[in-house]
């Protein structure tokens, strides 16, 4: 269960590259809640229950984007035993996506908080960068050319979808995980027109179509073929991500948006 300590929802919630040419999309600064459930559980797995909270806000800060998530979760297993652990992230990402500053603590039974605190940059749409950790050890780390950071990927998902693309991948660093970067696929499986029958109703989604989306989380390491976890979403076009699916393997969670308000925007 060593994976549990990372199950980092990335902003889905901007850099350009050539092939994705349509306008920047219009996102609502937003806070969300969602209840997190089993949705399922491999044979002879050791998970039989979950129950938790996800909180996630993605904020406007005039020359950047502020994104907060906390997570509690509480797992029981087969033979009874119960896991509880949870984790904070508060990010800070420019409009440019070519900075990023990051604080993440995870919380685990008990345990002492491990502390990830760092920040990165990008020299320029399409090239590379570097990242700099502070806690919970100083180190630098270079990224590779065309890294993306949380919230420039998200935009650029809903840029390929707006213009019915299919599927692209791209290296994502949010600060997470062993070296904080994955290679993140995702691919476009429906369109859903506005108007249609909506998992939560709100009229910050009433009037929005949506993407029904399918995301692998992959190692940067090449030799390593399955991704580290996967996910399944559906996400409005102003950002809202409704009938999340974390799938991790051996277990997945479900999270249902269960709150949704918008927060103050402009500048």
């Amino acid at each position: 269960m060593k994976r549990l300590a990372q199950l980092y929802v990335l902003a889905v919630l901007s850099l350009m590259p050539a092939a994705v040419t349509a306008a920047t999309p219009v996102v609502v600064p937003h806070r969300a809640v969602y209840d997190l459930s089993l949705a399922k559980t491999a044979d002879g797995g050791q998970v039989s229950q979950a129950h938790g909270k996800l909180e996630f806000e993605w904020a406007d800060a005039c020359s950047g984007w502020t994104i907060s998530q906390r997570t509690h979760v509480r797992l029981i297993a087969t033979g009874g035993q119960e896991i509880e652990f949870g984790w904070t992230l508060n990010a800070l990402e420019a409009k440019d996506g070519s900075r990023y500053r990051f604080f993440i603590r995870r919380l685990n039974s008990g345990q002492p908080p491990e502390d990830v605190q760092g920040s990165a940059q990008i020299i320029g749409p399409g090239r590379g960068g570097s990242a700099r950790f502070a806690m919970p050890e100083e180190k630098t780390l270079a990224l590779p050319a065309g890294t993306m950071f949380p919230t420039a990927h998200s935009l650029l998902l809903l840029e390929m979808a707006e213009q019915g693309e299919v599927s692209i991948g791209r290296a994502v660093f949010d600060g997470s995980g062993d070296e904080g970067v994955f290679f993140v696929s995702a691919a476009v499986s429906e369109a859903v027109p506005a108007g249609a029958k909506l998992g939560f109703e709100s009229p910050i989604l009433s009037d929005q179509k949506s993407w029904r989306m399918n995301l692998a989380y992959f190692s940067m390491d090449e030799t390593v073929s399955e991704p580290e976890h996967e996910q399944a979403l559906r996400i409005y076009a102003n950002g809202v991500v409704d009938d999340l699916i974390l799938d991790y393997g051996d277990f997945a969670l479900r999270a249902t948006l269960v709150s949704l308000e918008p927060l103050p925007g402009g500048c």
